[in-house]
């Protein structure tokens, strides 16, 4: 558009993309955490919180075994209303 009015455009520098700013970041904040200037977690108690959580699935019961107790449930109201017609 400068060379369309008569100016002289300057020279710009490149800027970086947008995934490079977040790997320049990223690779800083490894270097940091490995060379112990930051930490991840603000306390001990934090830290085995995040990194010992408990498999919750092991409690609860999946959507299958769900499913399937209710299609078992299904078939035996279908045989009883079966039994109860032939009689």
């Amino acid at each position: 558009m400068g060379e369309c009015l008569g100016k002289i455009v300057p020279e710009m520098a490149e800027e970086p993309s947008d995934d490079e700013k977040e790997g320049a970041e990223a690779r800083r904040l490894d270097t940091e955490l490995s060379q112990g200037r930051i930490l991840l977690w603000p306390d001990r108690d934090t830290q085995l919180f995040y990194e010992s959580l408990l498999d919750v699935t092991a409690y609860t019961p999946t959507s299958a075994a769900i499913d399937s107790t209710a299609a078992e449930q299904d078939q035996q109201n279908e045989v009883w209303d079966y039994s109860q017609k032939m009689q």
